[in-house]
């Protein structure tokens, strides 16, 4: 288990609630056998008994590339879960240069915080996210603590 991918996992179900973003295809999902979702988007059970999943193209939320990014949420119920734009969107920049040469396809070249970067309606989406969970709802008592 490298740490970089157990520790938020822990964190998450120790402090009763989150959500952790991934590039798709993160190997997380593999190491700690949660269930892969599928690329056409909806809320599916993550098959770990306490978390859920979904797969979206921050595309849909500004980024220049589809940018698909897998979810995992832990502490609230399905119906908690904000109905998020999913599937395809759109005829976008590619991020992987290799991917544009194969298939034949235009490369804008983006610098890598353009590729990396989350925009804001995304990282809104995600805040709201975490503030439905029981972490957030004050089950259980946690606050910042200010560098």
């Amino acid at each position: 288990m490298t740490v970089g991918v157990s520790l938020p996992l822990f964190v998450l179900s120790g402090c009763g609630g989150g959500v952790i973003e991934h590039p798709e295809a993160s190997h997380a999902w593999s190491e700690f056998g949660l269930v892969k979702p599928p690329h056409v988007g909806g809320w599916i059970k993550a098959g770990d008994g306490i978390g859920w999943t979904v797969c979206v193209e921050q595309g849909h939320y500004g980024h220049m590339a589809r940018k698909k990014t897998w979810l995992y949420v832990v502490g609230c119920s399905y119906d908690d879960l904000p109905a998020l734009m999913c599937g395809s969107s759109g005829d976008k920049q590619k991020i992987d240069p290799y991917h544009a040469r194969v298939t034949g396809g235009s490369l804008k070249r983006m610098s890598k915080i353009e590729r990396v970067s989350t925009p804001v309606p995304f990282r809104d989406v995600l805040i709201r996210i975490a503030q439905r969970t029981r972490m957030k709802k004050g089950i259980y008592k946690w606050q910042h603590q200010p560098a």
